[in-house]
């Protein structure tokens, strides 16, 4: 599967499924916005990036971590991404983006599977990011530490959420 088929192929599904989306490079990016979250964000912004045998899906926060709460949001990643089962959180300590990475490769594009797949792959990291977004915030605002405010959200998460054991 070429990179363009499988372009063709994750823009097929965004349409089928009525999300408005911008192309930014062909065959290569596409970007979108979820709004409605529960957390204080409200909002994630959404970028796909594809490669040869693969695409990648960021879920950003709206708005970067300040310099001087980097390091505790960085602890709280690394608790959060401790088991996940899917995806993992990163964060550019240059400017403070958050966001959240999924990936589908080749061989799941291919697969009778791919509307489940691709379901996953775009919302997982909306509902990830809705999930950690206000412990993330407390964090930054110094109102939680960065093993507390992880520990609320995994002890409240639903069972789809929940790591593996």
């Amino acid at each position: 599967m070429s990179q363009e088929q499988i372009f063709d192929k994750i823009e097929l599904y965004l349409k089928g499924k009525k999300i408005k989306y911008e192309v930014i490079v062909p065959n290569k990016a596409i970007k979108f916005g979820f709004g409605g979250l529960d957390c204080n964000w409200g909002k994630v912004n959404m970028l796909i990036i594809i490669n040869d045998d693969r695409a990648n899906c960021y879920a950003s926060a709206p708005a970067n971590i300040p310099e001087k709460s980097r390091a505790n949001i960085a602890e709280a990643i690394a608790r959060a991404n401790y088991g996940l089962r899917a995806g993992n959180f990163e964060m550019d300590f240059d400017d403070g983006e958050i966001r959240y990475k999924t990936e589908i490769v080749q061989v799941e594009l291919e697969s009778e599977q791919f509307e489940e797949r691709a379901r996953e792959f775009i919302y997982r990291g909306v509902n990830i990011m809705d999930k950690y977004g206000d412990a993330f915030i407390k964090i930054s605002l110094g109102f939680q530490s960065p093993k507390d405010a992880i520990a609320e959200v995994e002890d409240s998460k639903s069972d789809d959420d929940k790591k593996d054991e």
